[in-house]
């Protein structure tokens, strides 16, 4: 008799220790199995907004259309473009690619990016607001509510991200100069 029990008692509790001592391996088993052959996903933080290009020596304060990208994830991601969508039903959804040249402020796409690594774009917003009903979708409608920008990546994952306030309210400005200067009513010249 050790420690108040007997030899049966014994019996018991070694066989109850070798049964959790099983199920305590094969747990370890199968977390070290999903651990090794789970994919890691891409994940990625993304502002999409306006930002006022500054240059030492120039009084002009441009505003640029920013994409501002960075791999949150362990997995290397490569950018491959961007993009925009506006619609909530598939069939009226509009999409359409944002062209972000190589320039001496941006990087060339596509780009790589590692884990913690970040990357900028950036689009004269002038050039960016510039055609009219850009922000229609295909029934004509306007959703600003919808509109996302998209970063897409050379697996063919995309991100959606939300624009900022202050560039969602240019777009709707823009949107609604664009449509008032449509409605014109026709001068006396052109009756």
């Amino acid at each position: 008799m050790f420690l108040g029990l007997g030899k049966d008692e014994w019996e018991i509790v070694s066989a109850i220790s070798a049964i959790f001592g099983v199920l305590v391996t094969a747990s370890a088993v199968g977390v070290s199995l999903w651990l090794a052959l789970r994919t890691e996903r891409y994940k990625l933080k993304i502002h999409l907004g306006i930002r006022v290009l500054i240059t030492e020596g120039s009084p002009n304060r441009d505003e640029y259309l920013c994409f501002d990208v960075v791999n949150c994830g362990r997995r290397i991601v490569k950018i491959s473009g961007f993009g925009w969508q506006m619609g909530r039903r598939k069939k009226n959804r509009r999409h359409w690619i944002q062209i972000m040249r190589s320039t001496s402020i941006n990087p060339s796409l596509p780009k790589t990016l590692d884990d913690g690594e970040n990357a900028i774009w950036l689009a004269p917003l002038h050039n960016f607001l510039k055609d009219e009903n850009q922000f229609r979708t295909t029934d004509g409608k306007a959703d600003f509510n919808s509109l996302r920008g998209i970063v897409l990546t050379s697996t063919g994952q995309e991100f959606l991200v939300r624009p900022e306030p202050l560039l969602l309210k240019k777009i709707i400005e823009f949107d609604q100069k664009s449509i008032s200067q449509n409605e014109k009513p026709p001068s006396s010249d052109e009756a």
